[in-house]
This record gives C-alpha cells, sequence and structure tokens, in this order.
C-alpha cells in the first residue's frame, strides 16, 4: 500500500517508533494524521491532529475511532503501536497488573483491526508485536506472552477471507529507547540485544507496507537467526490451509 494522500491513525505517537513514524510519513505527499498517546507530543504540530487517549480503555478507543472518522469518514492506515513492558520475576498474584498489560498490549490492537473491517473502504492495521512474540525472553514473561498472542492470532487470521481489510504485524528487537526503562519494576533492565534505533524500525516498516508484506522483521539478524522457526511454519502451511477451507 502507498502512503500519499491516504488518512492515517498512529497511536503511542509521542514516543519511539510511533514517534519517528510520525515524523517519517507526515512528510509524505497528501497524508492526514491522527497522533494518538496519554502524553502530548514532544513538540507542536499544525498539520497532526493530537488525541489524548489510553489505549487500556474501550471508551477511548471508540473515541479515537469517532473523532478521527469525524475528520476523515474512513480511515486508511492505522498503526496500533502504543504498548508497554513490565521487567519482574513472575510473582505474587496480581489480576489487574496482568489485565492492564494485555489490555494495551493484546486486546486493544486486536479490536482496532475489528474496527478497521468495518470500514468501507480498502485499509491496512499495522500492529507493533515484537521479536519477543517468536522468542521469550526471561524478565519479559508477560510482555512476550501479550506479543505471541498476536503472533498466533495473524496467523490463523492470515487464512480468513477479508478483502478490504489487511494485517500486518511487525516484529522489531528492542528498540534504543526509554521503553525498557519504563519497563523497571524491580531493577532497571538492560536492552536486550540486538537493538536498533526507533528510526530504523521505521524506515523498516515503510518499506514492509510498500510492498505489502505481512510480517516486517526490522532486524535482518534477527531473521536469519530465525531460520528453523520459519522453515517449521512453512511446513505447517498445508495443514493451515487444510482447516480455512472449512471457514464461511
Amino acid at each position: 500500500m502507498q502512503f500519499e494522500n491516504k488518512r492515517i491513525v498512529i497511536t503511542g505517537a509521542s514516543s519511539g517508533i510511533g514517534w519517528a513514524l510520525l515524523n517519517k510519513l507526515r512528510k509524505i505527499e497528501g497524508t492526514q494524521i491522527v497522533a494518538v498517546d496519554v502524553q502530548p507530543l514532544p513538540e507542536k504540530m499544525d498539520d497532526v491532529t493530537f488525541i489524548d487517549a489510553d489505549m487500556s480503555r474501550f471508551d477511548n478507543i471508540e473515541n479515537v475511532f469517532a473523532q478521527s472518522c469525524f475528520k476523515f469518514r474512513e480511515i486508511d492506515i492505522f498503526f496500533a503501536n502504543a504498548g508497554f513492558a513490565y521487567y519482574e520475576t513472575v510473582g505474587k498474584p496480581d489480576y489487574e497488573r496482568i489485565e492492564n498489560i494485555f489490555k494495551v498490549n493484546t486486546v486493544a490492537p486486536l479490536y482496532i483491526l475489528q474496527k478497521m473491517m468495518g470500514m468501507k473502504n480498502v485499509n491496512l492495521t499495522i500492529i507493533t508485536a515484537s521479536a519477543m512474540a517468536k522468542l521469550g525472553i526471561p524478565g519479559y514473561a508477560f510482555y512476550g506472552a501479550t506479543k505471541a498472542a498476536l503472533d498466533r492470532f495473524a496467523d490463523a487470521f492470515w487464512y480468513e477471507n477479508h478483502p478490504r481489510s489487511s494485517l500486518s504485524l511487525v516484529y522489531p528487537v528492542a528498540t534504543r529507547t526509554n521503553f525498557f526503562k519504563q519497563a523497571n519494576t524491580q531493577k532497571t533492565p538492560v536492552t536486550p540485544w540486538p537493538s536498533q534505533t526507533p528510526e530504523q524500525v521505521a524506515d523498516a516498516i515503510i518499506e514492509g507496507v510498500l510492498k505489502d508484506k505481512r510480517q516486517i522483521f526490522p532486524s535482518k539478524l534477527f531473521r536469519i537467526g530465525r531460520f528453523l522457526q520459519w522453515l517449521f511454519e512453512v511446513i505447517c502451511r498445508p495443514y493451515q490451509r487444510y482447516y480455512a477451507k472449512y471457514l464461511k
């Protein structure tokens, strides 16, 4: 999908990957952008509409769509990028804590996709997953679980027939931002290796969208390193296609 003259929404737009995407996409001819975050944008942008919204809340997500559709009528591209991590050893039971990270990282992006499927135009949802969807790292058990759920969902979704609505997942390795510092509960974690800058990830996302990639891996090293896992996924495709035939 091309970006020229597209109506775009970006969540988690005030920092990291979202901020890098916002700065790159607003330079493309004809783009109209709604930026969403719980924190204000680092600088004022007259050509960008900002919405203060917490993506863990159903009413906030509905408001983002209501305001965006009021402005645009339809949304062409939605970057479901908002998310956060816990860095900790799994410990005492805390239902609300588990619920909160799944609401933001998993439930909100999947609900956003369903809302996009209700659009009348051809549209694309890009969800920021993580390399941890494919490989769990100790200290990030809950975070990895939220991203792995997105990965399994997409793996099945791509076999369904949705002619107007496409889905792409992004699997960045660690980004060199405050994201991992903010994951602190027991001690400040070391940023996992390998890592990339938000600008590198944003460039890879834009390139992936232009090439209509379903899975976008910003790190070539990670993509090469998961060769055997990829091979297993390829071997399983006939099994998935067999069950896809029975979908109405």
